[in-house]
């Protein structure tokens, strides 16, 4: 088959022209096949298009390559219906600043390095069910006002839920943080489930951290120190069959219910 030909072929996974001797497009072209360059051109052009056409952000299984900033590199501060659902980040990328509208998925989204979340406002329910953070995640300072669904998320590096709201149910069931987790200063104005979850660093915290409603740790596994200092529970606590396997500090500023 030669070049021409190859050319006329049609992605598998959206239609598009296949990019060069690619069996994919230019946006789920693997790393290899494709330069950070084009793709970035590419991307801020299909931005373009979706902004004309007021339509959803699709980006389910766009293989992204190199440095984003997605405020500054594709002139964006709302995203409207975004899907992420399966797609891959290989470089660093920043959402920081960023408002989602209506629901977000990042179903099975690979991060592989550093990603920001700081200051970021969710409006609608941020569906992140199994998705895979390789590097540090900052989510500081963000405000979750729908449901923040992060079952069997995978946190393998540093993990930050600092100075942030979770105006909805936070679902944290069965995620593994495989090193130190931070909550400190953060509000769950509604439930906060996680039950299953484990805790593999260091250290956990939620210092300062208020729960307004049922906080459920059942079976939780603490592998490093956990440290609740000042946290305040002002409905019901659930903490049966949790495991401490490093100190743990529970100087609250009110007792647990039972």
């Amino acid at each position: 088959m030669n070049k021409e030909e190859k050319n006329s072929n049609k992605c598998p996974i959206c239609g598009r022209t296949a990019h060069n001797e690619s069996e994919y497009c230019i946006f789920h072209a693997g790393v290899e096949e494709k330069t950070e360059e084009e793709f970035k051109k590419a991307l801020k052009e299909y931005v373009q298009e979706i902004k004309k056409e007021n339509s959803a952000y699709n980006f389910n299984k766009f293989v992204f390559i190199g440095f984003l900033n997605v405020k500054e590199d594709l002139n964006i501060t709302n995203f409207k219906n975004a899907s992420f659902s399966e797609a891959t980040f290989e470089g660093v990328v920043n959402f920081s600043g960023i408002k989602f509208d209506g629901d977000t998925y990042f179903i099975s989204t690979i991060f592989k390095k550093t990603t920001f979340f700081t200051g970021v406002t969710f409006e609608g329910n941020s569906i992140f069910i199994k998705t895979t953070f390789h590097g540090d995640v900052n989510f500081t300072t963000t405000t979750f006002n729908g449901e923040a669904d992060f079952k069997s998320t995978n946190f393998e590096s540093f993990t930050r839920f600092n100075f942030l709201k979770f105006n909805g149910v936070a679902d944290f069931r069965e995620a593994t943080f495989k090193m130190n987790t931070e909550f400190k200063n953060t509000s769950f104005m509604s439930i906060a489930n996680f039950e299953d979850a484990k805790f593999n660093g260091h250290f956990s915290k939620f210092m300062n951290t208020t729960f307004i409603d049922n906080a459920n740790f059942f079976v939780v596994k603490f592998k490093g120190n956990a440290g609740f200092e000042d946290a305040t529970f002002k409905h019901d606590a659930n903490f049966e069959e949790v495991t401490f396997e490093g100190d743990a500090d529970f100087r609250l500023k009110f007792s647990l219910k039972s």
